[in-house]
């Protein structure tokens, strides 16, 4: 699976399942390219169990694993690498919840 698959699949699994999120700082790529930087994301209070097992379906589904995660009271980063047949590559994504 290639980084653009990943990003297309991400958004579109939120997207699907209507998520209420907001894509703040760079994101003129998105969803083909990060541009080389992470991916900053603030999402409803009542969408985090429903984001966290889409989540994690898509990372069983696609073969990426998650290198690092954090937990904070309002957010989660996530440390996304997938070192498959076709690419090796990476990606943060920064999620922030609103109350």
């Amino acid at each position: 699976m290639t980084k653009e698959e990943f990003l297309k699949g991400f958004f579109s699994c939120m997207n699907k399942n209507n998520i209420e999120y907001f894509v703040y700082g760079t994101y003129e790529g998105l969803p083909v390219d990060t541009n080389g930087s992470d991916i900053d994301i603030i999402i409803s209070a009542k969408d985090k169990n429903k984001f966290i097992c889409i989540f994690e379906s898509l990372m069983n589904s696609t073969g990426a694993f998650v290198a690092s995660f954090f937990e904070s009271t309002h957010s989660y980063m996530y440390r996304i690498l997938n070192g498959g047949n076709h690419e090796f590559w990476g990606v943060q994504i920064d999620i922030f919840r609103l109350n």
